[in-house]
C-alpha cells in the first residue's frame, strides 16, 4: 500500500470510528439534557428549559440521521469527506447549544446549581475524549463552544470563587485536550500498524503465488524427465509445507498483535487513574506515567521509596491500619493526603488489593485517583450551608430584637414628650433614642444579611459617618491603646449605607485592638481623597478613573502572617482564642 493509499484509508477509518460512536453520544447528550432540565426546573424559567432541551434533542436527531446516511455512502471517498465537514458543523452547533446553558440555565444566586451545570458541561466534554478523539477537529468543534461561555461568565463574575471555578473549568479542558491528543496519537499509530500488517500479508500471498507458479513449471517438466520431476516435486512439497507453516505462524503473530493492540487501546481510552504497585514492606515498585499530571512526579522519583514518606502525618495512621488489611486479601479504598512535587498536599483515593506469587503475598497493586477538587467543593458546600443557617437564625433574632427596640423607642419618645424642655433628664432620653435608632439600623443590616439583600444606598457624608462611629468606639478601647485620626478629605459625599460603613469600621477596629491587647499601641483611622488613573484600576473592571475616598485603619500590633491574609474573608476562619472571635466579622460584609 503506497503512502497516498494509506492516508486515504487512515482518513476513512478515522471518520468511520467517530461515526460509530454517534448513537452513544446522541443518547448521552439527550439523557444529560433531560437530567439537567429536571434538576434546574425550580431555578430556571420553563420557557428557557423547553427551548434549550428541544435544541439539544433536535441537533441530536440530525446527527443520528447523518450517521445512518453515512453508512449508505461509506465507500464513496468524496462523499465521506463531505460528510465529515457536515458532521463537524452539526457537532459545533451541538457544542454551542450546550454552551448556551451558561447563558439560559445558569441561575444567578444558586452556587450549587452553577457547580452542577459546570460539572455536566465538563462531563460532556470528557465524553468527547473517548468518542471523538479519532479526529481532533471533532473534539475542538464540540468542547470549545461548550465550555467557553461558562468560563467567560465565571471570569466576568466579581467574586473570587467564580475566578477559581472558571480556572478549574479551563484547566479541566486543557487536561481533556492532552488526553484527547494522546488517544488520537494512539489511534493513528494503531491504524498505521494494521496497514503494515496488511502489507506483510499481501507480500506473503504474493510469495505463495510465486511458489505455485514454480510448482506448475515443475509439473510441466515432469513430462520430460520423470526422475528430475519426482525429486523437484518432493523438494517443492517440502518448501510448500514450510511456507504454509510460516504463513500460519505469521497469521498467529498478527492475531496476537491485534489482540494486544486492542487491549492496550481499551486500557488507554478508559483509565484516568495512576496505576501503582508496592511490595509487602510498602516500597513502591511501579507507578504509571500519568503520575506526572496528577502529582508532578516522574515515575522514577517514587519507585524504590516507601509510600509512607509522602503521606500527611495526620493521615499516616489510616494508611498504616489499612495496609495490613490489603496484604491480608481485603479489597477496599481509602482517602488521604499525598504530598505533590510542589510540596503541597492533595487529597487522593487509592483502591488496592493484594498481589500473590506462587501462593504467597508479595505486595499490593491498585489505582490512585486525585479527589482534591471534590473535597474542596464539599467543603465549600458545607460552608455555604453554615452561612445559610446563620442567616436564618440571625433573621429570627433580629426580628424579635426589633420588636423590643420598638417598645424602648416608643416609651422613650412618650417620656420625652411629657417632660419640660429644660429638664436635664431630656438629654438622657435623647441619647437613649439615638442609641435605639442606631441599634435599629444594625438590626436592619441583620435582616438584609438573613434575606440576602443589599443595604439601601443614598448620598451620605462619609466623614460624619466615620466620626460618629469613632465616638462609640473610643469609650470601649483599653487605656493602653491610643486612637489617632487623619481625616483631611475635601470631597466627602458618597453613595452608601451609614450602617454598613460603621460595621466595617467597627470590625476593623476590633481586630486592631485585639492585635494590640498585650503590648498596647496606636490605632490610626484615616480618610483621604485619592485620584486613580486607568493604570491604577486594572485590578477591578467595574472601576473608572477619577477621585475616590480611601478609608484606612492602621495599628502597631503583631500584624497578619502572609499565609493568613488570603483567608481573612473566609467564614469561620479565625486565629483568635475560643470566645474571642467566630470568624464572621469580615465574612458577612
Amino acid at each position: 500500500m503506497d503512502h497516498t493509499s494509506k492516508l486515504n484509508s487512515l482518513f476513512n477509518d478515522r471518520v468511520r470510528k467517530f461515526s460509530e460512536n454517534i448513537p452513544i453520544a446522541v443518547a448521552a447528550s439527550s439523557v444529560n439534557a433531560v437530567i439537567l432540565a429536571v434538576v434546574c426546573r425550580n431555578v430556571v424559567g420553563f420557557r428557557s428549559l423547553v427551548l434549550w432541551t428541544g435544541g439539544v434533542i433536535a441537533i441530536s436527531l440530525v446527527r443520528l440521521y447523518l450517521r445512518n446516511y453515512y453508512r449508505k455512502i461509506e465507500k464513496n471517498n468524496h462523499s465521506i469527506k463531505r460528510f465529515r465537514n457536515v458532521f463537524l458543523i452539526t457537532l459545533f452547533i451541538s457544542g454551542m447549544i450546550w454552551g448556551s446553558a451558561a447563558l439560559l440555565l445558569l441561575p444567578r444566586d444558586f452556587l450549587g446549581y452553577q457547580v452542577f451545570i459546570a460539572f455536566v458541561l465538563g462531563g460532556m466534554v470528557a465524553g468527547t475524549v473517548g468518542t471523538y478523539s479519532a479526529m481532533m477537529s471533532a473534539f475542538f468543534a464540540f468542547s470549545i463552544p461548550a465550555l467557553l461561555p461558562i468560563v467567560i461568565r465565571f471570569f466576568l463574575a466579581d467574586e473570587q470563587i467564580y475566578y477559581a471555578m472558571g480556572s478549574m473549568v479551563l484547566l479541566y479542558w486543557v487536561i481533556m485536550l492532552m488526553t484527547a491528543l494522546r488517544l488520537n496519537r494512539d489511534i493513528v499509530n494503531y491504524l498505521l500498524v494494521s496497514y503494515e500488517n496488511l502489507d506483510l500479508i499481501a507480500d506473503l500471498e504474493a510469495e505463495v503465488k510465486v511458489r505455485e507458479a514454480a510448482e506448475s513449471d515443475l509439473r510441466q517438466k515432469n513430462l520430460e524427465i520423470e526422475g528430475i520431476v519426482d525429486r523437484r516435486t518432493e523438494e517443492l512439497l517440502e518448501s510448500n509445507k514450510k511456507l504454509i507453516r510460516q504463513i500460519e505462524e505469521r497469521r498467529l503473530i498478527a492475531d496476537a498483535l491485534k489482540e494486544n493492540e486492542e487491549k492496550y487501546r481499551d486500557l488507554v481510552e478508559n483509565i484516568n487513574d495512576v496505576i501503582f504497585s508496592a511490595d509487602e514492606t510498602g516500597i513502591v515498585t511501579y507507578v504509571s506515567p500519568v503520575i506526572r499530571t496528577v502529582l508532578g512526579y516522574n515515575p522514577e522519583e517514587l519507585v524504590g521509596k516507601n509510600f509512607r514518606d509522602f503521606l500527611h502525618e495526620d493521615d499516616l495512621p489510616i494508611l498504616l491500619a489499612a495496609f495490613p488489611e490489603r496484604l491480608a486479601g481485603k479489597v477496599g479504598s481509602v482517602d488521604y493526603r499525598f504530598r505533590a512535587k510542589t510540596n503541597e498536599y492533595r487529597w487522593v483515593r487509592s483502591s488496592s488489593r493484594a498481589v500473590f506469587k506462587e501462593g504467597r503475598v508479595v505486595g499490593i497493586k491498585g489505582a490512585l485517583t486525585d479527589i482534591s477538587e471534590k473535597v474542596k467543593l464539599e467543603e465549600q458546600l458545607r460552608r455555604s450551608q453554615k452561612m445559610e443557617a446563620i442567616g436564618t437564625l440571625s433573621g429570627g433574632i433580629a426580628h424579635d430584637f426589633n420588636n423590643l427596640l420598638a417598645v424602648i423607642m416608643g416609651n422613650s419618645e412618650l417620656c420625652l414628650f411629657s417632660l419640660p424642655e429644660k429638664l436635664p433628664a431630656r438629654n438622657y432620653l435623647e441619647k437613649i433614642i439615638a442609641t435605639t435608632l442606631r441599634a435599629k439600623a444594625i438590626v436592619k443590616e441583620l435582616l438584609s444579611f438573613a434575606r440576602q439583600t443589599g443595604g439601601e444606598r443614598k448620598p451620605i457624608s462619609i466623614k460624619a459617618a466615620v466620626q460618629d462611629e469613632l465616638e462609640y468606639i473610643k469609650p470601649s478601647m483599653p487605656a493602653s491603646i491610643t486612637m489617632e485620626t487623619e481625616i483631611d478629605c475635601e470631597i466627602e459625599t458618597i453613595l452608601g449605607d451609614t450602617t454598613q460603613i460603621g460595621q466595617v469600621l467597627r470590625n476593623l477596629c476590633d481586630n486592631a485592638v485585639d492585635a494590640m491587647s498585650d503590648t498596647g499601641g496606636t490605632l490610626t483611622v484615616g480618610l483621604h481623597n485619592v485620584g486613580l488613573s486607568p493604570d491604577d484600576i486594572d485590578f477591578d473592571p467595574d472601576l473608572t478613573a477619577g477621585t475616590y475616598i480611601r478609608l484606612t485603619v492602621r495599628d502597631t500590633g503583631v500584624g497578619i502572617s502572609p499565609r493568613n491574609v488570603r483567608r481573612v474573608f473566609d467564614p469561620y476562619y479565625t486565629t483568635k482564642d475560643v470566645g474571642k472571635g467566630d470568624g464572621l466579622g469580615l465574612a458577612v460584609l
